[in-house]
């Protein structure tokens, strides 16, 4: 397993911006590139990372201890900082935004701390709740009927494949969703982790 978090470190990078998207041209070898299932592998080393991962209301930022750090490879510890540093980006990100309703992080032992509240609206909202190493999203049916090439929360950019995915799963196009949408989104890796549901 601490393989397969060294090959899903290396060898991804993602420039998110608001309202456009560029991605790094980078050369990857077929074996570097992380498969469903070795993502899915990291998951059991996830939640022991979890343990460690603390959330600190009063910066509302995301860390992790040195020590524990020490214990790991280096590559594993650079994924864990990564992921870290990015998350903490993206909720200072929120603190600028009025059009989000409701942030809130979640810390390694699933206690969630609300980073910024506003009123939901009735057809859903469109929300984001950060974990250390993927973010919550939650889209409204208005979001989901002016998709276009994906939707910008707060900074972090999900492109319409993957609201696409999510809204087949439900066998539905997302112009004509009813109501809203929720689901789980790596951002580090760029895929959906197949957690979803309806508002």
């Amino acid at each position: 397993m601490k393989r397969s978090i060294e090959k899903l470190g290396v060898g991804l990078a993602i420039a998110l911006t608001v309202g456009s998207v560029s991605v790094n041209a980078i050369n990857v070898k077929a074996d570097e590139i992380p498969t469903e299932r070795s993502i899915k592998n990291t998951e059991l080393q996830d939640k022991e990372i979890s343990k460690h991962v603390i959330f600190d209301s009063a910066s509302n930022s995301y860390s992790v201890s040195q020590g524990y750090l020490n214990t790991l490879s280096v590559k594993v510890a650079d994924y864990i900082k990564e992921n870290i540093a990015l998350t903490n980006e993206k909720i200072q990100e929120t603190q600028k935004d009025s059009t989000i309703g409701t942030v809130t992080a979640v810390d390694g032992q699933g206690i969630s701390h609300s980073i910024k509240q506003n009123i939901a609206r009735s057809n859903g909202k469109t929300d984001i709740k950060f974990y250390w190493n993927y973010a919550r999203v939650w889209l409204s049916k208005d979001t989901l009927h002016q998709l276009g090439l994906g939707v910008a929360i707060d900074g972090l950019f999900v492109p319409e494949p993957i609201v696409s995915k999510v809204c087949a799963g439900f066998g539905l196009v997302a112009g004509a969703a009813k109501s809203g949408i929720w689901f789980d989104y790596n951002y580090f890796a760029g895929i959906w982790t197949g957690n979803a549901g309806w508002q």
